[in-house]
């Protein structure tokens, strides 16, 4: 049987805490099981089912009208269960079916099943890892492998992802045949009800110990903060920042919903008020406040539930909270807010990775790049009264330094490669054979695009002889010799990062440390390949 393990927090001492009270109550509510046996066996133990819920399948709309159904024969019918046992005055939550969502996700310990997976582990019998990167920019990644393996074919990197889900084969049998960890812990084993409590026990064991350090020493490059003064002041942070209608270092992801390819839009609640949108993004967050201003934009206080096409609830409801990614400082301290928990980043790490940063240095030439205008007027109101003032675009920009500069142009003019690829080869190239990659910093997922296109073209151009000749036939009329054919000219060619910034810092202290160190990867990406690289900040004047 597959077992579904759930570990509520310290403070959750009594059964009547554990669940959500709205759901144990209506009429497709979980409701207690009275023990038919001896109490005193079971006196650790609760049970909760739900039982014959029904939903009308969502392709009904698509057909009725067009043929004879009985809705009585189709409809989908589901049964639920929750045990909850108590074990040295901790509270285990075991589920099956959509048991999972009478669970208040804030009263859990964050972790608990990836954490015993990491302890008890065989490292070279590593199945799936679930994987989310370490940016305001997030990319989710499952990889799994038809056979045992260790964690290092997973391509996994902890300077630019943290995992999320790890399963495989335990050195023990006594964890099961398989397991799985995340929040939760499913595990695959042969159990009776009354063994269950043993099993809790020694999972709470694993969870509290350290082995983990041995093969996955990584884990603890960051840590839950769980200081409530701590917690209080990062959350006052997070607020201003939403208040401030901010866009840097804060982005939307997606948390770990389990109906995701069901959902069909989400409706987001704000006390009495709703909207009904198809993805969720910051934009729209910020939008929906900008209407209702009178309210606190507290994340905690914002729901979001995904529903089906018939606008059904299909989803736990979840708090904003739990989509906000978000960087920042407190107490000489470095923090990132994501899958709803606050992570400190190892000081002695974050350190050591800033003093790799101040070997990065700016072109110092001010002249190199002229500055991004801040302020010119949208197109049609120009010279009038009603005058509207924008920045400048990148492709604007690009334009008007080509002209000024003699240099290339070659934004928006792709290579391609096969029937589908297209590569942007640079958006500006230099007599001096600079490959200047531009981008205006507006959030990291630009950076993340910027950082991208460097390394793409870089490698090609390393690699594929079909892209360096696409390349010199697109320079021949301004600099018909300037790139050699056969390759032997890496090391007088150089990749610029140029970004434009508003800020008063050097680039690479401007950007938010988890998309500095993409940046810093990136750079050494491309070194490993025989180039030169740079960083430029342009200003923004106006």
């Amino acid at each position: 049987m597959i077992f579904n393990f759930y570990l509520f927090n310290a403070e959750i001492t009594e059964f009547t805490a554990a669940l959500k009270p709205d759901k144990t109550s209506g009429a497709n509510g979980f409701y207690q099981l009275q023990p038919s046996s001896d109490l005193t066996a079971l006196s650790n133990i609760r049970a909760y089912f739900q039982k014959n819920k029904t939903s009308v399948p969502q392709w009904l709309n698509l057909i009725s009208g067009y043929y004879d159904i009985n809705l009585d024969e189709i409809a989908n019918t589901s049964n639920s269960m929750i045990l909850l046992i108590k074990v040295k005055d901790r509270i285990f939550a075991v589920t099956t079916g959509f048991g999972y969502t009478a669970i208040d996700k804030n009263m859990i310990e964050h972790d608990f099943g990836l954490k015993v997976v990491l302890n008890e582990i065989n490292p070279a019998r590593i199945l799936k890892v679930d994987t989310r990167n370490l940016d305001t920019t997030t990319k989710q990644k499952i990889i799994v492998i038809n056979r045992d393996s260790p964690l290092s074919d997973f391509e996994f990197d902890y300077n630019e992802e943290m995992i999320s889900q790890l399963g495989g084969k335990p050195f023990n049998q006594d964890y099961g045949r398989s397991f799985y960890g995340s929040d939760s812990l499913r595990l695959s084993a042969d159990l009776t009800l009354t063994q269950l409590e043993d099993k809790c026990r020694l999972l709470l064991n694993s969870f509290l110990d350290t082995k983990y350090r041995q093969n996955f020493a990584f884990y603890d490059l960051l840590t839950q903060e769980k200081s409530k003064p701590k917690l209080t002041d990062l959350e006052a942070l997070l607020i201003q920042v939403i208040k401030d209608r901010k866009l840097e270092k804060i982005s939307i992801a997606y948390p770990d919903i389990n109906e995701i390819n069901d959902v069909y839009s989400y409706k987001i609640y704000l006390g009495e008020e709703t909207l009904t949108i198809e993805e969720i993004s910051l934009e729209g967050i910020y939008k929906f406040l900008d209407e209702h201003p009178d309210t606190e934009p507290s994340p905690d206080k914002i729901a979001v539930v995904g529903l089906n096409a018939n606008g059904d609830e299909i989803t736990a409801r979840y708090s904003l909270h739990d989509f906000l990614v978000f960087e920042t400082d407190l107490d000489k301290d470095h923090y990132l807010l994501t899958l709803n928990r606050w992570l400190k980043i190892d000081p002695d790490y974050y350190q050591e990775m800033l003093a790799g940063f101040e070997e990065i240095k700016d072109v110092t030439d001010e002249t190199f790049l002229p500055a991004m205008n801040g302020k010119v007027a949208e197109p049609g109101t120009e010279g009038s009264a009603a005058e509207k003032l924008r920045c400048e675009t990148e492709g604007e920009y690009n334009e008007r330094v080509a002209k000024t500069k003699d240099y290339v142009l070659l934004d928006k003019d792709t290579v391609s490669l096969g029937k589908s690829t297209q590569v942007e080869i640079c958006d500006l190239l230099t007599a001096q054979k600079q490959f200047i990659c531009v981008k205006k910093y507006e959030s990291s997922a630009c950076i993340s695009h910027l950082l991208n296109q460097g390394t793409v073209s870089a490698d090609l151009l390393s690699g594929e002889s079909e892209y360096r000749k696409k390349l010199i036939d697109k320079i021949k009329d301004k600099f018909p010799d300037l790139i050699d054919p056969n390759g032997n000219d890496k090391k007088d060619i150089t990749f610029v990062y140029a970004v434009a910034s508003k800020s008063s810092a050097p680039l690479i202290k401007s950007l938010p440390f988890f998309s500095m160190v993409g940046m810093k990867l990136a750079m050494h990406n491309i070194e490993q390949l025989g180039y030169k690289v740079a960083l430029y900040k342009i200003p923004i004047a106006g």
